[in-house]
């Protein structure tokens, strides 16, 4: 059955002051939010409440990744024929001495490295020097040094940091006596109308969780601005806007040929994200396999010219955006000791139940490079 939305109601919770009621009763609720209809919240699911793998004890928390060398780089200055020794690069960095390259059809040798400029040996194994233009495509092959060489100087790609916050997320659900006494089919309603109020915030939240890991920014937070998560958005930079142009498959494939030039090939995305409109599109251009279930989830499976993309349909996106994305790169889950609960906070002398929901939480996002936002698509045409 699928959620309907209705108009909030909004109470006021500070007529009396909070007093000790004796005993606080606590419900653990990490595992009923993930029990609501997967479908309608398909990333919170595919993610997890509790994927990090560990438990961060500090609101701030910062993660490393270290990356290969890239094997490509371009000519920032142009080649002016085939007498010239060196050549000007974009990241002298990514060389090595000892290095076989290839500039279009000619193979150099790298014999010496001074910053972004390479002296290299021209028309290496028998190719034919030639001019090469500003930006041409240089291609670092198998290193090849000479025989009784002294080692090479080592070298180590930096290490970055990053880093999310935890977000605290909180609902209140509440009741007044009149209303728990209130009887249907001659039985009082009781704690009944709590728990379906209870269940009501938690599919919202579930909504809104599900948004959240796509869009949301981090912030610092202070005394009198909260804290937050950073989504997806906040890491990956690829973030393709068609300026309300037609969704054209060649803006899926070039956002694909664009990965595979960052990323090896384990690391390509696998899954398609979208709302709808993205999936009318995608119909008329692919292959599609018979829906199936994974991990409760309505998968469709869609052959591709690069092999096969999984594609799930999520309705909390905007209609016009769609993400490419590799399951396992990005991990959700609690501060330490502080996963979602539902606690009693009725208020001494006030005519009501009140039950809290809090909880508080962050996302973790590696190899951002190798996904994709493609967004701001027309979505008549």
């Amino acid at each position: 059955m699928a959620m309907t939305y209705g108009a909030p109601t909004v109470g006021l919770e500070d007529t009396y002051g909070a007093a000790d009621r004796g005993e606080i009763i606590v419900r653990q609720l990490d595992d009923e939010l993930q029990m609501y209809m997967p479908n309608d919240y398909p990333m919170l699911n595919l993610i997890g409440m509790a994927s990090l793998g560990f438990e961060p004890r500090n609101p701030k928390v910062e993660w490393m990744e270290e990356k290969i060398f890239p094997t490509t780089d371009t000519l920032a200055v142009a080649i002016a024929g085939a007498a010239d020794v060196s050549c000007t690069v974009g990241h002298g960095e990514y060389f090595h001495i000892g290095d076989i390259a290839q500039i279009e059809n000619e193979l150099v040798w790298v014999h010496g490295i001074d910053g972004d400029v390479l002296y290299i040996e021209r028309g290496f194994g028998g190719t034919t020097a030639a001019a090469h233009a500003i930006n041409s495509t240089v291609y670092i092959m198998a290193n090849a040094r000479l025989e009784g060489s002294s080692p090479g100087i080592a070298r180590q790609t930096a290490i970055g940091i990053d880093y999310n916050y935890c977000q605290i997320i909180d609902e209140t659900v509440s009741a007044t006596g009149t209303q728990l006494e209130t009887q249907y089919h001659g039985q009082p309603l009781g704690m009944a109308l709590l728990r379906k109020r209870l269940d009501q915030r938690l599919q919202e939240m579930n909504a809104k969780l599900d948004r959240a890991l796509f869009n949301n920014r981090r912030a610092v937070g202070s005394k009198t601005s909260p804290r937050a998560f950073g989504g997806l958005i906040q890491f990956v930079t690829d973030v393709d806007d068609l300026s309300a142009a037609p969704l054209q498959v060649s803006h899926i494939e070039t956002a694909i040929v664009n990965i595979l030039s960052r990323v090896n090939e384990s690391q390509m995305p696998t899954t398609i994200v979208s709302n709808i409109w993205f999936y009318r599109k995608l119909q008329a251009w692919w292959t599609w396999e018979k829906a199936q279930l994974l991990g409760g989830l309505v998968v469709r499976r869609v052959l591709t010219p690069w092999g096969q993309l999984d594609y799930l349909y999520d309705r909390n996106l905007t209609a016009a955006e769609a993400w490419l994305y590799k399951p396992g790169l990005m991990t959700f889950g609690p501060y330490a000791g502080r996963g979602l609960k539902e606690t009693d906070c009725s208020l001494s002398g006030e005519d009501a139940v009140r039950h809290r929901i809090l909880g508080e939480y962050v996302a973790v996002v590696h190899a951002a490079d190798a996904m994709v936002k493609i967004f701001n698509y027309s979505t008549t045409a």
